[in-house]
């Protein structure tokens, strides 16, 4: 049903709407409309889509609440962490057996001490070794590489720790012809 302002109809009763010649004032465009009868306002009704009109006899009145919002003031926490060290120690290299080997390289030795584990490097008299293994942090594989002369020099194991420093004759591999 559609209505402009200042139209006047005249209804049924089936509308349910007392029978006589209605006027109806349009308020917003939703289809609320003030119904007048004879210059006296009835009402307000609202117009559905079915063409029947439905008087109200009253004005409801909706009180909207609004949240409220808590502010809470931000807590500032300062968190002190205090980070222990520990120092590792540089591996400490007490044997390599065998401890002789040709100037071509390629002897398997094992070198036996402490602090092995997590080892980076393994030299011999600076040259890296060709390949090595730590088997536990008292042990490691390691394949001489070649030499070009012959000679006694040190084996070094290298870890975050540190480097093994001399201790001859306990890390010496000595190279022949």
């Amino acid at each position: 049903m559609s209505v402009t302002k200042n139209e006047s109809l005249a209804r049924a009763e089936s509308t349910g709407l007392p029978t006589g010649t209605w006027r109806f004032d349009v308020v917003d465009v939703t289809d609320h409309v003030l119904v007048y009868t004879s210059g006296t306002a009835v009402g307000n009704v609202t117009l559905t889509s079915t063409p029947t009109v439905s008087p109200t006899a009253t004005t409801t009145t909706v009180n909207t609440t609004v949240p409220t919002t808590n502010v809470t003031t931000p807590v500032t926490t300062t968190v002190t962490t205090t980070v222990t060290t520990t120092a590792i120690p540089a591996p400490v290299v007490s044997s390599v057996v065998p401890d002789t080997g040709p100037k071509s390289g390629g002897t398997t030795v094992i070198i036996t001490g402490t602090g092995f584990t997590g080892a980076t490097s393994v030299t011999f008299g600076g040259i890296p070794a060709t390949s090595f293994t730590v088997i536990n942090s008292t042990s490691i594989t390691a394949v001489s590489p070649a030499k070009s002369n012959p000679g006694t020099i040190n084996v070094v194991v290298t870890t975050t720790g540190g480097s093994s420093g001399p201790s001859p004759p306990n890390d010496h591999f000595q190279y022949t012809n």
